[in-house]
């Protein structure tokens, strides 16, 4: 399960989730819906009518982009086995908690999945990374994965990028160019 499939992120996790074999099922928003089903979710889910906790069951991953899920939510739509990963932030700063926006949720959850096993403790190896990334190349050289771009902005606009994000609008991902 893919929380916040339509986004740049969720997007392209989707299509690799597709494949490999996985069954997707995509949360998002109503109005994203379609573009969800057109990246490979097989199932989707809108968010504004459905709540994906009470509805969703015996998950083998969970991949919250948009960081809108709390932990309790995630372990009740698991498999015994299965994962959560959470990427993106906990919108801290749109809350006008600017000083350490999310850094106290990260390290928790660093600590938790210390004790929990159905979080995944973070690796930092470079290893891993370039492997990651080399299996990104493949795949799209191989037209397996293909790069949503919603909209492209000039340097000077970027300001005008941010407000485009914030919208929650964007299906895909938002490009700076010089």
């Amino acid at each position: 399960m893919i929380n916040g499939a339509a986004g740049g992120v969720g997007s392209i996790a989707s299509q690799m989730a597709q494949a490999n074999g996985a069954f997707v099922v995509g949360v998002d928003h109503t109005t994203k819906l379609d573009f969800m089903r057109s990246v490979g979710a097989d199932k989707v889910v809108d968010y504004t009518q459905e709540d994906v906790a009470r509805i969703e069951k015996e998950v083998d991953l969970i991949l919250d982009v948009a960081s809108t899920l709390s932990l309790s939510d995630c372990k009740r739509m698991l498999k015994p086995d299965g994962l959560v990963v959470v990427i993106g932030h906990d919108h801290y700063g749109a809350k006008g908690r600017r000083t350490l926006g999310g850094i106290p949720g990260f390290l928790g959850l660093m600590l938790w999945a210390r004790f929990d096993r159905n979080l995944p403790w973070p690796s930092f190896e470079t290893i891993e990374k370039h492997d990651a990334m080399e299996t990104l190349r493949e795949m799209l050289e191989a037209g397996v994965l293909t790069p949503i771009v919603a909209k492209t902005f000039p340097l000077e606009e970027v300001p005008a990028a941010i407000q485009c994000l914030r919208t929650g609008a964007v299906c895909g991902r938002i490009v700076i160019v010089p």
